[in-house]
């Protein structure tokens, strides 16, 4: 009896005995932190998903603007540099010159040994074994047709200048010659109009005239 009534007492006093996590979460309307905070990060995760994602299409977008726009500026790039050429091509005909490249000067993957440029802007590779290449200089790579307008366009206009002065020195030999033809020619015509008066009029009018001392 004794022991009965105290394993009792015991059980009374006892503190209520916790229950598992597993029965808290299945019971209803029991607030459980753990889960909750589940679901918090799944929602953050999500989220920064989500701006990854918009980052990235912005990303993807700016690349797709860039790249037209890059498409386009080649094509202009490309425009500009065989207009340059055909004008460069008049210049180089007219004057009848040609350019020796500096070999180091070309950017060109297979070694060159020499490299000209004719009057009819063709650019000429020459390489080892009597191999060469030619083609218009605006079918090069814009860098080869920058590093040779680079080397030609210092030359040319040394060119442009000798053949003005060429030019002047021309025009002053027949401004000489149009000035000498031009007395002899008033010398020549004078003489013949003075004759073809004395023979117009009558051979009496001349015997009248008086006789100069």
């Amino acid at each position: 009896m004794t022991e009965a009534n105290t394993n009792s007492s015991i059980n009374q006093n006892a503190p209520p005995k916790k229950e598992d996590q597993a029965s808290v979460i299945e019971r209803e309307g029991v607030f459980c932190p753990l889960d909750l905070t589940e679901h918090k990060n799944e929602g953050n995760e999500a989220k920064e998903n989500g701006n990854t994602e918009q980052k990235l299409t912005e990303i993807l977008e700016n690349i797709t603007v860039e790249t037209s726009q890059l498409n386009e500026a080649i094509n202009e790039e490309s425009k500009i540099i065989g207009e340059v050429c055909l004008s460069l091509k008049e210049v180089l005909t007219k004057l009848h010159v040609s350019f020796n490249i500096p070999p180091e000067d070309v950017p060109i993957k297979k070694e060159t040994k020499k490299a000209i440029l004719d009057e009819d802007c063709r650019l000429t590779l020459f390489h080892g074994n009597s191999e060469k290449y030619a083609a218009f200089l605006a079918e090069y790579p814009p860098q080869t047709v920058m590093a040779v307008l680079w080397v030609v366009i210092p030359e040319l206009a040394e060119a442009v200048t000798i053949y003005r002065k060429k030019m002047s020195a021309r025009a002053s030999f027949f401004e000489k010659i149009k000035k000498e033809l031009k007395v002899a020619a008033n010398s020549i015509t004078g003489t013949s109009d003075m004759k073809s008066k004395l023979r117009e009029k009558p051979i009496e009018d001349i015997e009248k005239e008086p006789t100069k001392a």
